[in-house]
């Protein structure tokens, strides 16, 4: 069920993908087709962390420039929060008789809502940060359940790895924007 979600939200997020770009997605386009020595340059004059930058570097190396490949990432991380937010209702209510049902029903509400769809086609972090802030809840929620667990001894491999991830996905969150803090 979560793939046909997943296929929806792919639908609605490749609606009108290829209109023409606004300013910030146009300067992204610019930077992104100069070397990386003009990307750092102008970082230093904007006021966004510089992964996305780095991404879509080398993302138009490989894809194009065009207003669609341009962004195709930001739909690919909006479909993983999508998918992220079925894993941590799943996670939360683990347990619970209709936790799958909770957990499909989030993320049609996520797959579907406008403003997600809309962040989710534009070429600019939004969706990307988006998707390492949930990834970094899935791991810390994760966590938490371990460390609550009785077996400590049994569960420290799931401890330290869940605290690894959720490390690495908040400082990717907050390489990706400032609203994470």
């Amino acid at each position: 069920m979560i793939i046909g979600i997943l296929f929806i939200a792919l639908v609605l997020r490749l609606i009108n993908l290829n209109q023409s770009l606004w300013l910030d997605e146009a300067v992204q386009a610019v930077v992104a087709n100069n070397s990386l020595a003009f990307a750092f340059e102008e970082l230093k004059g904007d006021f966004h962390p510089p992964l996305f930058h780095l991404l879509m570097h080398f993302w138009v190396r490989i894809f194009g420039s065009g207003e669609i490949a341009l962004r195709i990432p930001s739909v690919l991380f909006g479909m993983g929060t999508v998918y992220m937010i079925y894993k941590i209702n799943k996670l939360i209510i683990n347990g619970l008789t209709n936790s799958k049902i909770n957990g499909l029903v989030a993320a049609v509400f996520l797959a579907t809502g406008p403003f997600h769809i809309y962040y989710s086609q534009e070429a600019r972090m939004y969706s990307m940060v988006t998707f390492f802030t949930c990834l970094s809840m899935y791991y810390f929620i994760n966590l938490l359940k371990k460390l609550k667990i009785n077996e400590l001894k049994r569960s420290r491999e799931n401890i330290v790895y869940n605290s690894i991830f959720s490390f690495l996905a908040s400082a990717l969150a907050l390489y990706s924007d400032y609203y994470p803090v």
